[in-house]
């Protein structure tokens, strides 16, 4: 089943200054390919106001940040910024997450392309480039609905220390992170919180497709089935990705495509199938965010990409013998093994202990793309119509968060 994709030209309303690196061009260029797509089920965002989000955040800094952009906008820190309309950005992201639990509910997977991404927003903070925590304001309206088991999965590069703070008082709510080991905001320690209601993987750099899909078996589908969730939520980040230039993994936009495609399959394999709704987080190498995102899709609507000739080649990857020799401590943080040989034949839900690191099957490379594009920048978004940055001095080079 296709999933239904919100998006629209009010995410290119959020600016940013010049070089930072969630800019409205990462979004611009993905709208383009998701518009010219003829697969793609598009639908507009839903705005909603800051009543649908005051369960989740502090009444008292929503007040102040729709103050500071009725101001004009300025800076809430120094990589989280916001202009004149960036608080109604934030809450169609939102809002739009909201609409969309409507249509996962009934059976149809949903992804919102929206901006700015929310994982590190916490109650009474902005952080990391987040304004709002969407996926926290689905998982709260997933309550209020009646759901009493809800799971979160976090693929994001950084850690969402936001939504882990969030939800570690909602006991309906369990979350999972996998973020590179040791990596901004520096939270997240690998182990488990709370009985294994709240999972933290923390991944080594430079840790290639394989490997990470290995994580994902031994280590996330066993935890998934042991969640027993009503719902699926996901905070999609692509800043894993080896060409993004905030993180330091090695994936590639297939390893999007079959993890998306591991989570549908559990979905759809449970007792009636498990609802599953994606945000978008970070991801700031426009191309590989625009393939990633298509590759998601292709899994999320289990379907196989299209081929993709020699576009992904990782600048850098961990050896096996080293992401082994990282991880084994791992053994005795979890209740699971999770390393095994291959051919154990059961999916990840419970390998036999104590053999070699067996490598994920291959897939196809992702969908072609269009070549026609240049990874837009500022001046580009602002030429397409988009907000001009805000009048303030230019941040250094050195960013976390997303």
């Amino acid at each position: 089943m296709k999933p239904i994709v919100y998006s629209g030209p009010v995410f290119g309303h959020h600016p940013t200054p010049e070089h930072h690196p969630e800019h409205a061009g990462r979004w611009t260029r993905l709208y383009e390919v998701l518009e010219r797509h003829p697969g793609i089920i598009l639908k507009d965002p839903v705005e909603t106001g800051l009543e649908a989000v005051r369960e989740v955040h502090d009444a008292t800094y929503l007040s102040d940040l729709a103050a500071l952009c009725n101001a004009g906008g300025g800076s809430l820190d120094a990589d989280t910024w916001v202009g004149p309309r960036s608080l109604e950005v934030a809450l169609a992201a939102s809002g739009s997450a909201l609409d969309a639990l409507d249509h996962v509910l009934e059976g149809t997977p949903a992804f919102i392309a929206g901006r700015p991404p929310g994982h590190h927003a916490g109650r009474a903070r902005a952080m990391g480039f987040c304004l709002i925590n969407h996926v926290a304001v689905a998982a709260r309206a997933a309550i209020d609905r009646g759901a009493r088991r809800i799971a979160i999965v976090d693929w994001d590069v950084h850690h969402g220390n936001g939504t882990q703070d969030l939800v570690s008082a909602w006991p309906e709510v369990s979350f999972l992170s996998l973020h590179q080991d040791g990596h901004w905001p520096g939270t997240g320690p690998t182990g488990d919180v709370d009985g294994g209601r709240l999972r933290n993987l923390g991944i080594p750099s430079r840790t290639g497709h394989e490997a990470y899909l290995e994580v994902v078996r031994r280590l996330v589908l066993p935890w998934l089935t042991r969640q027993t969730p009503e719902i699926v939520l996901v905070s999609a980040g692509y800043d894993a990705h080896h060409e993004d230039p905030l993180g330091r993994l090695s994936l590639e936009a297939r390893t999007y495509h079959q993890f998306a495609a591991m989570l549908a399959s559990w979905c759809r394999d449970r007792t009636g199938t498990v609802p599953l709704l994606a945000v978008l987080e970070g991801g700031y190498a426009p191309e590989a965010l625009a393939r990633s995102v298509l590759a998601t899709l292709d899994g999320l609507g289990g379907t196989e990409p299209d081929r993709l000739p020699d576009m992904e080649e990782p600048r850098f990857m961990l050896s096996q013998d080293s992401f082994l020799a990282l991880t084994r401590s791992w053994r005795t943080a979890f209740p699971e093994p999770w390393l095994s040989a291959a051919g154990s034949g059961n999916g990840g839900q419970g390998p036999d202990d104590g053999a070699d690191l067996a490598p994920a099957p291959p897939s196809p490379p992702p969908r072609a793309m269009p070549s026609d594009w240049p990874p837009a920048r500022d001046d580009q978004a602002q030429a397409a119509g988009h907000d001009a940055a805000p009048p303030q001095p230019t941040p250094g080079d050195h960013y976390g968060g997303g």
